[in-house]
């Protein structure tokens, strides 16, 4: 059934001790009761709200600076979340925290401007990045991903899944920069315009760009 706000209040109340909690799609789960769960809760390691509707950045930014053992979060599907939470870890911030976040899922939220720009500072320390695929309310370029690839040297997970960008110079800013990458997700990217060929499928301009990036990263 729907996760509703007094649901939260009695887990909370009832919980504090709640190390990982998964909800989803809840349209009906407020940021109040998501701030509620996070003052009750600070042993939070592991939160995943993935499409909870009301769910904002205002929300998030308490649960983080109440939850300093979280290490897993996962906010796929919260079109409010605009990614300005993270400005408390920046170096702008009147109080800066150090940022624990290690696995990172922002697939589908409407990330704005001002909230990339912040998340691109403080993502040095993510090891697995998700966005499946990247949404943001502004007109993101190739070099302003490039600008966050650049910043995400300790990311072993990437997922660019049903990504719809210029990939070339993308995937060489990979493979230059994250060096212990163990996991590329890139499925769904781009579009085959042409039919398979009877040996393989190397005439797909993506499987080039992918067979280009191995070459390149791994000398195959």
């Amino acid at each position: 059934g729907t996760t509703t706000d007094g649901i939260i209040k009695a887990v909370a109340g009832h919980n504090q001790s709640l190390e990982e909690l998964s909800i989803y799609c809840s349209s009906k789960l407020s940021g109040k009761a998501v701030r509620l769960l996070a003052e009750s809760c600070p042993g939070l390691r592991v939160l995943n709200l993935k499409c909870s509707e009301k769910v904002n950045d205002r929300s998030i930014e308490v649960v983080l600076r109440c939850c300093p053992s979280l290490t897993e979060l996962s906010l796929f599907g919260c079109k409010k979340i605009k990614a300005t939470a993270f400005r408390m870890f920046t170096s702008s911030a009147s109080k800066k925290r150090p940022f624990q976040l290690r696995n990172l899922n922002l697939s589908y939220c409407e990330l704005s401007k001002r909230g990339f720009k912040t998340l691109t500072k403080v993502s040095s320390d993510l090891q697995a990045l998700h966005f499946s695929p990247l949404s943001t309310s502004f007109r993101i370029t190739s070099a302003d991903f490039i600008g966050l690839i650049q910043n995400c040297g300790n990311l072993t997970t990437l997922d660019l899944s049903n990504y719809h960008f210029e990939m070339d110079a993308i995937l060489l800013e990979v493979s230059k920069t994250c060096s212990n990458l163990t996991t590329l997700l890139l499925d769904g990217i781009g579009e085959c315009k042409s039919p398979p060929p009877k040996k393989g499928c190397m005439a797909c301009l993506f499987c080039f760009r992918f067979f280009f990036f191995l070459v390149f990263q791994f000398g195959l």
